[in-house]
Protein backbone atom coordinates (compact mmCIF):
# COMPACT_ATOMS: atom_id res chain seq x y z
CA UNK A 1 0.00 0.00 0.00
CA UNK A 2 2.59 2.30 0.67
CA UNK A 3 4.68 1.86 -2.50
CA UNK A 4 1.70 2.11 -3.95
CA UNK A 5 1.15 5.57 -2.50
CA UNK A 6 5.09 6.67 -3.19
CA UNK A 7 5.02 5.40 -6.83
CA UNK A 8 2.26 7.67 -7.71
CA UNK A 9 3.83 10.58 -5.78
CA UNK A 10 7.05 10.16 -7.87
CA UNK A 11 5.61 10.04 -10.62
CA UNK A 12 2.94 12.96 -10.09
CA UNK A 13 6.37 15.12 -9.61
CA UNK A 14 7.74 13.72 -13.05
CA UNK A 15 4.40 14.61 -14.95
CA UNK A 16 5.49 18.17 -15.17
CA UNK A 17 8.46 17.65 -16.70
CA UNK A 18 7.95 14.38 -18.57
CA UNK A 19 5.01 17.02 -20.40
CA UNK A 20 7.79 19.82 -20.98
CA UNK A 21 9.66 17.66 -23.30
CA UNK A 22 6.94 16.83 -25.45
CA UNK A 23 7.79 20.57 -27.08
CA UNK A 24 11.19 19.38 -27.84
CA UNK A 25 10.71 16.25 -30.14
CA UNK A 26 7.05 16.19 -31.18
CA UNK A 27 5.66 15.53 -33.80
CA UNK A 28 7.40 11.93 -34.13
CA UNK A 29 6.86 8.45 -34.20
CA UNK A 30 6.18 6.99 -30.58
CA UNK A 31 9.06 4.80 -30.01
CA UNK A 32 11.16 8.37 -31.01
CA UNK A 33 9.27 9.71 -27.95
CA UNK A 34 9.87 7.40 -25.67
CA UNK A 35 13.39 6.95 -26.74
CA UNK A 36 13.56 11.26 -25.59
CA UNK A 37 11.13 11.60 -23.01
CA UNK A 38 13.16 10.56 -20.12
CA UNK A 39 15.97 12.82 -19.66
CA UNK A 40 18.45 14.06 -16.87
CA UNK A 41 17.08 17.87 -15.95
CA UNK A 42 20.58 20.07 -16.63
CA UNK A 43 21.43 23.62 -15.77
CA UNK A 44 22.48 25.38 -18.68
CA UNK A 45 26.14 26.68 -18.82
CA UNK A 46 26.89 30.28 -19.51
CA UNK A 47 23.19 31.09 -18.90
CA UNK A 48 23.25 35.45 -18.51
CA UNK A 49 22.47 36.31 -15.78
CA UNK A 50 19.47 38.15 -17.34
CA UNK A 51 17.65 34.66 -18.26
CA UNK A 52 18.64 33.32 -14.59
CA UNK A 53 15.85 34.04 -12.84
CA UNK A 54 13.49 33.35 -15.82
CA UNK A 55 14.91 29.64 -15.81
CA UNK A 56 14.46 29.58 -11.94
CA UNK A 57 11.13 30.95 -11.62
CA UNK A 58 10.42 28.16 -14.60
CA UNK A 59 11.93 25.48 -12.40
CA UNK A 60 9.94 26.41 -9.64
CA UNK A 61 6.85 26.20 -11.36
CA UNK A 62 7.60 23.03 -12.38
CA UNK A 63 8.39 21.96 -9.13
CA UNK A 64 5.15 22.90 -7.94
CA UNK A 65 2.96 21.28 -10.22
CA UNK A 66 4.89 18.46 -9.72
CA UNK A 67 4.51 18.12 -6.04
CA UNK A 68 0.46 19.31 -7.44
CA UNK A 69 0.49 16.00 -9.41
CA UNK A 70 2.25 13.97 -6.61
CA UNK A 71 -0.49 14.74 -4.17
CA UNK A 72 -3.40 13.92 -6.30
CA UNK A 73 -2.17 11.01 -8.05
CA UNK A 74 -1.49 9.61 -4.42
CA UNK A 75 -4.77 10.64 -3.39
CA UNK A 76 -6.74 8.72 -6.25
CA UNK A 77 -4.55 5.76 -5.70
CA UNK A 78 -5.25 5.42 -2.16
CA UNK A 79 -8.93 5.83 -2.78
CA UNK A 80 -8.95 2.98 -5.46
CA UNK A 81 -7.33 0.87 -3.02
CA UNK A 82 -10.09 1.63 -0.62
CA UNK A 83 -13.27 1.80 -3.44
CA UNK A 84 -12.66 -0.35 -6.04
CA UNK A 85 -12.53 -4.32 -6.30
CA UNK A 86 -8.54 -5.22 -5.98
CA UNK A 87 -8.49 -7.11 -9.78
CA UNK A 88 -9.19 -3.24 -10.77
CA UNK A 89 -6.74 -1.87 -9.00
CA UNK A 90 -3.80 -1.98 -11.40
CA UNK A 91 -5.99 -0.86 -14.42
CA UNK A 92 -7.82 2.24 -12.95
CA UNK A 93 -4.31 3.21 -11.57
CA UNK A 94 -2.44 3.60 -15.09
CA UNK A 95 -5.36 5.53 -16.13
CA UNK A 96 -5.13 7.75 -13.75
CA UNK A 97 -1.38 7.97 -14.71
CA UNK A 98 -2.28 8.29 -18.02
CA UNK A 99 -5.12 10.67 -17.69
CA UNK A 100 -2.62 13.12 -15.68
CA UNK A 101 0.15 13.11 -18.21
CA UNK A 102 -2.61 13.49 -21.34
CA UNK A 103 -4.29 16.81 -19.11
CA UNK A 104 -0.65 17.95 -18.11
CA UNK A 105 0.56 17.85 -22.19
CA UNK A 106 -2.77 19.15 -23.84
CA UNK A 107 -2.86 22.14 -21.36
CA UNK A 108 0.68 22.94 -22.48
CA UNK A 109 0.74 22.25 -25.98
CA UNK A 110 -2.91 21.54 -26.86
CA UNK A 111 -1.47 18.22 -28.53
CA UNK A 112 -2.97 14.59 -27.43
CA UNK A 113 -0.40 12.34 -28.28
CA UNK A 114 -0.83 9.07 -30.31
CA UNK A 115 1.87 7.42 -27.84
CA UNK A 116 -0.83 8.12 -24.59
CA UNK A 117 -4.11 7.65 -26.28
CA UNK A 118 -3.44 4.24 -28.01
CA UNK A 119 -2.42 2.66 -25.00
CA UNK A 120 -5.46 4.00 -23.08
CA UNK A 121 -7.58 2.57 -25.91
CA UNK A 122 -5.72 -0.73 -25.45
CA UNK A 123 -5.91 -1.01 -21.72
CA UNK A 124 -9.58 -0.18 -21.60
CA UNK A 125 -10.37 -3.21 -23.88
CA UNK A 126 -7.71 -5.28 -20.99
CA UNK A 127 -9.89 -4.03 -18.32
CA UNK A 128 -13.08 -4.74 -19.73
CA UNK A 129 -11.74 -8.99 -19.80
CA UNK A 130 -9.93 -8.33 -16.63
CA UNK A 131 -11.06 -5.78 -14.46
CA UNK A 132 -14.30 -6.98 -13.96
CA UNK A 133 -16.69 -4.20 -14.76
CA UNK A 134 -17.93 -4.36 -18.13
CA UNK A 135 -18.28 -6.75 -20.98
CA UNK A 136 -15.83 -6.67 -23.53
CA UNK A 137 -18.77 -6.27 -25.96
CA UNK A 138 -19.78 -3.14 -23.80
CA UNK A 139 -16.31 -1.76 -24.02
CA UNK A 140 -16.03 -2.23 -28.03
CA UNK A 141 -19.67 -0.68 -28.54
CA UNK A 142 -18.34 2.50 -26.49
CA UNK A 143 -14.79 2.83 -28.57
CA UNK A 144 -17.41 2.46 -31.63
CA UNK A 145 -19.61 5.35 -30.39
CA UNK A 146 -16.59 7.43 -28.94
CA UNK A 147 -14.88 7.27 -32.57
CA UNK A 148 -18.08 8.14 -34.35
CA UNK A 149 -19.69 10.68 -32.31
CA UNK A 150 -16.66 13.32 -32.98
CA UNK A 151 -16.26 12.42 -36.36
CA UNK A 152 -20.09 13.03 -37.12
CA UNK A 153 -19.97 16.38 -35.31
CA UNK A 154 -16.86 17.49 -36.73
CA UNK A 155 -19.00 16.72 -40.30
CA UNK A 156 -21.78 18.67 -39.28
CA UNK A 157 -19.99 21.74 -37.62
CA UNK A 158 -16.71 22.24 -39.85
CA UNK A 159 -18.02 24.49 -42.44
CA UNK A 160 -18.73 26.81 -39.20
CA UNK A 161 -16.02 25.87 -36.89
CA UNK A 162 -13.45 24.55 -38.65
CA UNK A 163 -10.85 24.17 -35.51
CA UNK A 164 -13.85 22.87 -33.34
CA UNK A 165 -12.43 19.35 -32.34
CA UNK A 166 -8.60 17.68 -32.95
CA UNK A 167 -7.56 14.19 -33.73
CA UNK A 168 -6.68 13.75 -30.59
CA UNK A 169 -9.14 14.44 -28.96
CA UNK A 170 -11.43 11.80 -32.08
CA UNK A 171 -8.57 9.52 -30.26
CA UNK A 172 -8.96 10.05 -26.47
CA UNK A 173 -12.88 9.75 -27.02
CA UNK A 174 -12.65 6.58 -28.50
CA UNK A 175 -9.87 5.52 -26.05
CA UNK A 176 -12.29 6.32 -23.18
CA UNK A 177 -15.28 5.15 -24.93
CA UNK A 178 -13.14 1.11 -24.54
CA UNK A 179 -13.20 2.28 -20.69
CA UNK A 180 -16.85 3.34 -19.87
CA UNK A 181 -19.35 2.25 -22.43
CA UNK A 182 -22.36 3.75 -24.27
CA UNK A 183 -24.40 5.37 -21.42
CA UNK A 184 -20.96 6.04 -19.54
CA UNK A 185 -19.20 8.19 -22.23
CA UNK A 186 -22.61 10.09 -22.65
CA UNK A 187 -22.10 11.09 -19.02
CA UNK A 188 -18.69 11.63 -19.20
CA UNK A 189 -19.10 14.09 -22.37
CA UNK A 190 -21.91 16.07 -20.66
CA UNK A 191 -19.81 16.84 -18.00
CA UNK A 192 -16.66 17.76 -19.73
CA UNK A 193 -19.05 20.06 -21.79
CA UNK A 194 -20.18 21.70 -18.57
CA UNK A 195 -17.01 21.68 -16.85
CA UNK A 196 -15.14 23.61 -20.53
CA UNK A 197 -18.15 25.68 -20.30
CA UNK A 198 -17.32 27.24 -16.65
CA UNK A 199 -13.77 27.29 -17.37
CA UNK A 200 -14.27 29.43 -20.46
CA UNK A 201 -16.87 31.65 -17.87
CA UNK A 202 -14.59 31.91 -15.34
CA UNK A 203 -11.47 32.69 -17.29
CA UNK A 204 -13.02 34.42 -20.42
CA UNK A 205 -11.69 32.70 -22.82
CA UNK A 206 -13.46 30.75 -25.99
CA UNK A 207 -11.33 28.29 -27.19
CA UNK A 208 -8.95 26.29 -25.04
CA UNK A 209 -7.40 22.03 -24.09
CA UNK A 210 -10.53 20.09 -24.17
CA UNK A 211 -8.39 17.29 -22.99
CA UNK A 212 -8.50 18.29 -18.85
CA UNK A 213 -11.95 18.61 -19.38
CA UNK A 214 -12.13 14.88 -21.26
CA UNK A 215 -9.87 13.70 -17.72
CA UNK A 216 -12.42 15.35 -15.48
CA UNK A 217 -15.46 13.89 -17.16
CA UNK A 218 -13.45 10.88 -17.01
CA UNK A 219 -12.26 10.71 -13.15
CA UNK A 220 -16.26 11.53 -11.79
CA UNK A 221 -17.62 8.85 -13.99
CA UNK A 222 -15.66 6.39 -12.62
CA UNK A 223 -16.83 6.95 -9.62
CA UNK A 224 -20.42 7.81 -10.55
CA UNK A 225 -20.19 4.43 -12.56
CA UNK A 226 -18.93 2.86 -8.91
CA UNK A 227 -21.54 4.22 -6.70
CA UNK A 228 -24.11 2.82 -9.20
CA UNK A 229 -25.40 6.37 -9.90
CA UNK A 230 -25.37 5.36 -13.85
CA UNK A 231 -24.25 2.37 -15.09
CA UNK A 232 -21.74 1.20 -18.20
CA UNK A 233 -24.04 0.70 -21.12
Amino acid sequence: MMSSFIFAFVFGLCVPLIASRFGKFLPTDPGTALALIWHRPRWPRGISSRRRPLLREKWMELICYGIMWGFLLAFFFRVSDVTFAPQAHIWLKMLFCILALLTAIDDQYYLLPDVLTIPLLFLGFGFSIWGGEMTPAASFAGAVYGYMLPTVSVLIVHPFMKDSFGGGDVKMLTALGAWFGLWGLSVLLMISVVSFWVWSVVMRRRCGAYGPHLAFGAVLTLFLIHFQFIDFF
